[in-house]
Protein backbone atom coordinates (compact mmCIF):
# COMPACT_ATOMS: atom_id res chain seq x y z
CA UNK A 1 0.00 0.00 0.00
CA UNK A 2 1.62 3.38 -0.84
CA UNK A 3 2.56 5.62 1.72
CA UNK A 4 -0.44 8.37 1.16
CA UNK A 5 -2.94 5.77 1.77
CA UNK A 6 -1.55 4.45 4.82
CA UNK A 7 -1.13 8.08 6.31
CA UNK A 8 -4.55 8.30 5.67
CA UNK A 9 -5.40 5.46 7.62
CA UNK A 10 -3.12 6.55 10.71
CA UNK A 11 -0.05 4.56 9.91
CA UNK A 12 2.59 6.55 8.72
CA UNK A 13 3.52 10.19 9.15
CA UNK A 14 6.12 10.51 6.65
CA UNK A 15 5.19 10.20 3.19
CA UNK A 16 8.43 11.14 1.30
CA UNK A 17 8.89 8.59 -1.55
CA UNK A 18 11.99 6.24 -0.93
CA UNK A 19 13.32 6.28 -4.72
CA UNK A 20 13.55 9.84 -5.06
CA UNK A 21 12.93 11.24 -1.81
CA UNK A 22 11.12 14.70 -3.40
CA UNK A 23 8.09 13.89 -3.36
CA UNK A 24 5.24 11.79 -1.63
CA UNK A 25 4.43 8.70 -2.37
CA UNK A 26 1.17 7.84 -4.16
CA UNK A 27 0.39 5.07 -7.07
CA UNK A 28 1.17 7.58 -9.41
CA UNK A 29 3.93 8.65 -8.45
CA UNK A 30 5.60 5.06 -7.33
CA UNK A 31 5.48 3.59 -10.64
CA UNK A 32 5.74 6.24 -13.20
CA UNK A 33 6.07 9.71 -12.36
CA UNK A 34 9.04 9.43 -10.50
CA UNK A 35 12.45 11.24 -11.61
CA UNK A 36 13.65 7.19 -10.66
CA UNK A 37 10.55 5.37 -11.97
CA UNK A 38 10.35 7.64 -14.94
CA UNK A 39 13.64 7.11 -16.00
CA UNK A 40 13.68 3.36 -15.70
CA UNK A 41 10.29 3.51 -17.94
CA UNK A 42 11.54 5.70 -20.80
CA UNK A 43 14.29 2.90 -21.07
CA UNK A 44 12.41 -0.01 -21.07
CA UNK A 45 9.86 1.72 -23.79
CA UNK A 46 13.04 2.30 -25.80
CA UNK A 47 14.14 -1.51 -25.71
CA UNK A 48 10.41 -2.47 -27.09
CA UNK A 49 10.49 0.00 -29.87
CA UNK A 50 7.21 2.27 -28.26
CA UNK A 51 8.17 6.10 -28.79
CA UNK A 52 5.71 7.60 -26.17
CA UNK A 53 6.29 9.32 -22.73
CA UNK A 54 5.02 7.38 -19.51
CA UNK A 55 1.72 8.42 -18.38
CA UNK A 56 -0.38 8.57 -15.18
CA UNK A 57 -0.56 4.89 -13.56
CA UNK A 58 -4.47 5.03 -15.21
CA UNK A 59 -3.47 6.50 -18.34
CA UNK A 60 -0.85 3.51 -18.34
CA UNK A 61 -3.82 0.85 -17.48
CA UNK A 62 -6.11 2.19 -20.33
CA UNK A 63 -3.65 2.68 -23.29
CA UNK A 64 -2.52 -0.91 -21.99
CA UNK A 65 -6.05 -1.67 -22.31
CA UNK A 66 -6.79 0.05 -25.36
CA UNK A 67 -3.93 -1.11 -27.12
CA UNK A 68 -2.22 -4.36 -26.46
CA UNK A 69 -5.23 -6.61 -27.27
CA UNK A 70 -4.27 -9.61 -28.59
CA UNK A 71 -1.73 -12.32 -28.17
CA UNK A 72 1.02 -11.32 -30.30
CA UNK A 73 4.96 -11.11 -29.35
CA UNK A 74 5.30 -7.41 -29.30
CA UNK A 75 1.90 -7.24 -26.86
CA UNK A 76 3.22 -9.99 -24.73
CA UNK A 77 6.70 -8.24 -24.34
CA UNK A 78 4.97 -5.64 -23.51
CA UNK A 79 2.52 -7.08 -21.21
CA UNK A 80 5.68 -8.88 -19.07
CA UNK A 81 7.48 -5.86 -19.35
CA UNK A 82 4.85 -3.72 -17.21
CA UNK A 83 4.24 -6.99 -14.95
CA UNK A 84 8.22 -6.94 -14.15
CA UNK A 85 8.27 -3.41 -13.87
CA UNK A 86 5.97 -2.95 -11.56
CA UNK A 87 7.11 -6.19 -9.56
CA UNK A 88 10.93 -5.11 -9.32
CA UNK A 89 9.92 -1.10 -8.07
CA UNK A 90 7.82 -2.00 -5.23
CA UNK A 91 11.27 -4.55 -4.42
CA UNK A 92 13.09 -1.64 -5.00
CA UNK A 93 10.98 0.59 -2.86
CA UNK A 94 11.01 -2.05 -0.10
CA UNK A 95 14.79 -3.25 0.04
CA UNK A 96 15.39 0.54 0.59
CA UNK A 97 12.91 0.99 3.25
CA UNK A 98 13.75 -2.04 5.08
CA UNK A 99 17.40 -3.36 4.33
CA UNK A 100 19.16 -0.21 3.13
CA UNK A 101 19.72 -1.55 -0.23
CA UNK A 102 19.50 0.85 -3.42
CA UNK A 103 20.04 -0.16 -6.65
CA UNK A 104 20.82 1.80 -9.91
CA UNK A 105 18.20 2.10 -12.73
CA UNK A 106 20.75 0.37 -15.00
CA UNK A 107 21.01 -2.76 -12.79
CA UNK A 108 17.26 -2.67 -11.94
CA UNK A 109 16.62 -2.29 -16.18
CA UNK A 110 19.14 -5.53 -16.19
CA UNK A 111 17.25 -7.53 -13.26
CA UNK A 112 14.18 -6.76 -15.26
CA UNK A 113 15.25 -7.63 -18.60
CA UNK A 114 16.25 -10.96 -17.27
CA UNK A 115 12.99 -11.45 -15.44
CA UNK A 116 11.11 -11.03 -18.71
CA UNK A 117 13.74 -13.35 -20.75
CA UNK A 118 12.80 -16.47 -18.18
CA UNK A 119 9.29 -15.52 -18.14
CA UNK A 120 9.37 -15.21 -22.00
CA UNK A 121 10.53 -18.91 -22.34
CA UNK A 122 7.76 -20.03 -20.43
CA UNK A 123 4.96 -18.10 -22.89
Amino acid sequence: MAKDRLRGLGYVEEVTYELCNKEEESIDHLFFSCSYTSQLWTVLLQWQGICRMTMRWTDELNWTIKCCKGRSIKIELYRLILAEAVYHVWQERNNRIFRGMKQSIQELVREIVQAVHGRGRCV
